[in-house]
């Protein structure tokens, strides 16, 4: 019996709802999750891929149709009909640099780094960053207006290191 992993294209956000039914049918998935800034203190999480999961299966035994009639999975990824595996480095690879910064794929800025806008009535222009304001997904950067350095508050996710 030999296990690889998979990619399952599942249905419109039943990434959650896949994993599940196959833990409890004892199949061994993965659902890598990044942290998404909000607008409220606490952090929520949601799929680095959207719409796929991750599964270790033999496509010759049972698990293969435990895993192709499990509800919220619409295929597995392949070619000419057939289930292409994928690598054992690619998925722990994915796993050490998830495990590596926490989760959080955004970048890491530092007091004093110059920054461009990259959404809102600003965006396109050059600020620089002063700092994270707590856990609310907002920071607060310097603005040249008028010849001198003004504070905003702008969020976390419009904002892009230059260079």
């Amino acid at each position: 019996m030999t296990r690889r992993w998979y990619v399952l294209k599942t249905k419109p956000r039943a990434e959650g709802t896949v994993c599940a039914v196959l833990t409890g049918r004892r199949v061994e998935v993965y659902l890598p999750l990044v942290k998404v800034p909000k607008a409220t203190p606490s952090s929520r999480r949601e799929a680095l891929f959207p719409g796929y999961v991750f599964s270790r299966i033999d496509i010759h035994g049972d698990e293969w149709l435990q895993t192709r009639s499990a509800p919220g999975v619409a295929y597995i990824l392949g070619c000419d009909g057939k289930p292409s595996p994928v690598p054992d480095a690619v998925v722990t690879t994915v796993r050490q640099r998830l495990a590596a910064c926490g989760g959080d794929l955004r970048p890491r800025l530092a007091r004093g780094d110059r920054v461009i806008i990259t959404g809102g009535p600003l965006r396109g222009l050059e600020a620089v960053f002063d700092g994270e304001l707590s856990g609310s997904g907002r920071s607060r950067v310097l603005l040249a207006i008028l010849g001198r350095l003004t504070p905003l508050c702008i969020g976390s996710g419009d904002l892009r290191l230059v260079g």
